[in-house]
């Protein structure tokens, strides 16, 4: 009952508040912002988000910072439900929300505390599943990946990153879509999203942490614009006689061996910044080089890499693209 209540109040939402539900991700910051709710980004201790909605006050929205990207802009969404559905104060400390401060991190799947939720809490986890994840955009975001439909843990993880949203949520909302099975779900939420995020860079050395996101870079991003985070990492398979150029702040991370990969990590502490992975073959290179018309568009792709630093105080209430936006 609470998942059919969310539907209908998330799509009215989208019409309401403006949003584009065909491009993931969900603009859930302008989406908040049209609602005119105050935003607000800091640390919190113990606690992932709040509502405020105290008589006599204007209502207003606090989420911990310190959270995954796909985690931050979840407790957003619930956040935003709380609002929407007319909800008093609610203070999210984890047990009433379906992310974790450490999941990304996580080479183990983490222990869940679902029982005994109270209804406006479901009403609000619900609400942030169908506001993030309605069927068009997870038809977009599956169309991108050339998904007919998930199977595996990988493409859940990988559905995730187009989505803005944490892997956890995504697998336990596919079945509300009717993508998959409740029991395909349960199998996914055995698996840790560290360990996936291992599988994608695999012969290159790890991370001292795997906070940071993978992504899986091929010729299906051509022409768009891709958001990520420091520490995050870009798998970029090219066939033998390619080349790939890239940012300088976009690294090599090399194999435990010293030997070189198709692996590239965002430094840290990067300002915000836009930059660009090309790919071409080196018979293309050669052509173009020496004036000669190319003669294969297949032969080169190119993808935006916007960096932004993790959010801080209030929002500045203009509406962003959190992941995967047609490059401009």
């Amino acid at each position: 009952e609470a998942h059919r209540i969310a539907n209908i109040a998330a799509a009215k939402a989208h019409r309401r508040l403006g949003v584009d539900t065909a491009t993931p991700p969900i603009d859930i910051a302008g989406a908040i912002a049209a609602a005119e709710v105050p935003l607000f980004w800091r640390r919190l201790p113990r606690v992932l988000g709040l509502y405020i909605n105290e008589q006599g006050s204007r209502p207003g929205i606090l989420v911990n910072n310190a959270l995954p990207h796909g985690a931050r802009r979840h407790t957003a969404a619930h956040e935003l439900g709380h609002h929407l559905l007319s909800h008093t104060t609610h203070v999210d400390d984890g047990s009433t929300v379906e992310v974790t401060l450490d999941e990304d991190d996580a080479t183990e799947v983490p222990v869940r505390r679902r029982a005994g939720w109270p209804e406006q809490e479901k009403a609000a986890e619900a609400f942030a599943a169908w506001f993030l994840m309605p069927r068009r955009a997870v038809r977009s975001a599956m169309t991108r990946l050339r998904i007919s439909d998930p199977t595996s843990a990988l493409d859940v993880y990988r559905m995730s990153l187009l989505l803005g949203t944490s892997y956890r949520s995504t697998a336990r909302h596919l079945p509300n879509l009717r993508l998959a099975t409740h029991g395909q779900a349960s199998s996914w939420l055995r698996v840790a999203p560290g360990r996936l995020k291992a599988q994608l860079d695999r012969g290159a050395e790890p991370p001292a942490s795997r906070r940071g996101d993978v992504w899986l870079l091929d010729d299906g991003f051509n022409a768009f614009e891709i958001l990520m985070f420091e520490d995050d990492r870009a798998v970029v398979p090219v066939p033998a006689g390619w080349t790939i150029d890239r940012p300088i702040w976009m690294v090599p991370v090399p194999k435990e061996d010293g030997n070189p990969t198709n692996v590239f990590e965002c430094r840290p502490d990067v300002p915000e910044t836009l930059g660009l992975i090309r790919c071409e073959s080196i018979d293309l290179r050669e052509r173009t080089q020496s004036f000669e018309q190319p003669v294969d568009a297949g032969q080169h792709w190119e993808i935006s890499i916007r960096v932004l630093p993790r959010p801080q105080g209030p929002d500045t209430m203009q509406p962003i693209k959190n992941g995967l936006t047609p490059a401009k």
